[in-house]
């Protein structure tokens, strides 16, 4: 203001040129509110709530109103300077802006800072940047063949499921690309199979990657049957006795193949094994069994064979099994031990079809009483498809 002008009255406004006769001590709190002692040629800015200081402020806009003259004084001169920092910086079309720098050896910069004043990005002098904490959602980092995007051990490229790193040059890779559990997508064959460096870590990528999935891959996924004692062949030679018991107080039934002391019974299923089963893998058997009476052990043996197409059904069954158990308590239901896992062999090569054949081993056992089997378990590897 030219003068002292009163509260919701007119007056006239400076925008340049001198202001005479100006108190500008540090006891005049309407101009110089925060009481300090300017020196002749200070720059000074306007506060917020009004008056002038000779410090910039450091958040916010700056704005520059004047130089004094005289500095702190009764008379002081003001050279009204009324200078708001630009928000936009623009160029005619075809035009550049030039921002130049106090030296070309990466010393001065180009400060970017938040409305804190805390600086979020820099660029030097000799062309090197620094963006902190930005995301860049749709932009991507573009070099040519002799540059480089430079990180250290606790920086990182950082982008979302549709970024992608775009590599044009010929500069070789060196260090580690973590991918986390993430993976590379797309990775064409072409020119980085001549560069030892990058083809040495995307092939032990790949070795560690074919691994891990053959080591799944050969882990077996299995399949399982039960052959109940009710769906038994009736053999025509050393037949047994198929019974169906039901307990004395609750009235529970099941059905039982029964293999007798010194006996020579035998029982057989047909089975047809599913379309994906492995005829080269090992299958498992398992019987489950009771008994009304006795003590000891009961020795189970297995036999089997594959009959494929056009396969001889009268060939003799191979041993493929055997699983002994111990009698715990008469009435109880036993799962025994499984047997040890081998392959049913075939009459010709592969095949669905088997016999399998259960009996008892009384010379190798020492159960005194009837052994009655109730089912028979198998457990088979599939093929995945």
């Amino acid at each position: 203001m030219i003068a002292d002008t009163n509260a919701n009255a007119n007056g006239k406004v400076r925008r340049s040129g001198t202001l005479t006769a100006v108190d500008s001590r540090s006891t005049n709190s309407d101009l110089n509110p925060l009481g300090q002692t300017w020196s002749a040629g200070d720059l000074l800015f306007a506060t917020t709530g009004g008056g002038l200081t000779n410090v910039r402020p450091t958040s916010g806009r700056s704005v520059k109103a004047a130089y004094t003259l005289e500095g702190s004084s009764i008379g002081d001169v003001l050279l009204a300077y009324p200078m708001e920092n630009p928000v936009w910086i623009t160029a005619a079309s075809g035009e550049n802006v030039v921002l130049r720098v106090g030296d070309s050896a990466g010393t001065n910069k180009v400060s970017i800072r938040n409305y804190t004043n805390a600086e979020v990005a820099w660029i030097l002098s000799n062309g090197t940047s620094s963006f902190t904490g930005s995301n860049y959602n749709a932009s991507y980092v573009t070099t040519d063949n002799t540059s480089y995007v430079l990180t250290n051990n606790d920086s990182y490229i950082l982008g979302t499921n549709t970024s992608y790193m775009l590599v044009g040059g010929s500069r070789a890779m060196t260090g580690n690309l973590s991918m986390g559990s993430k993976y590379i997508n797309n990775l064409i064959s072409g020119a980085f199979e001549s560069d030892a460096v990058n083809k040495s870590y995307v092939d032990s990528v790949a070795s560690t990657y074919n691994a891990i999935y053959d080591a799944k891959i050969g882990n077996p996924i299995f399949g399982y049957v039960s052959l109940m004692a009710g769906s038994a062949m009736d053999t025509t030679t050393n037949p047994t006795v198929m019974n169906q018991w039901e307990t004395s107080s609750n009235k529970n039934n099941y059905i039982s193949i029964n293999f007798t002391d010194t006996g020579s019974e035998v029982a057989q299923w047909i089975v047809d094994f599913p379309a994906d089963w492995n005829s080269s893998e090992n299958v498992i058997f398992t019987p489950v069994w009771t008994a009304a009476e006795g003590s000891g052990t009961v020795n189970f043996t297995v036999k089997a064979k594959l009959f494929p197409d056009d396969a001889v059904l009268d060939t003799a069954l191979a041993t493929v099994g055997t699983s002994v158990d111990t009698l715990i308590a008469t009435g109880d239901i036993h799962v025994s031990p499984a047997t040890t896992g081998a392959v049913i062999t075939s009459v010709g090569s592969g095949g669905n079809t088997a016999i399998i054949q259960v009996s008892r081993d009384s010379s190798q056992d020492t159960l005194s009483g009837t052994a009655q089997l109730i089912a028979l378990r198998v457990k088979y590897s599939r093929i995945l498809a």
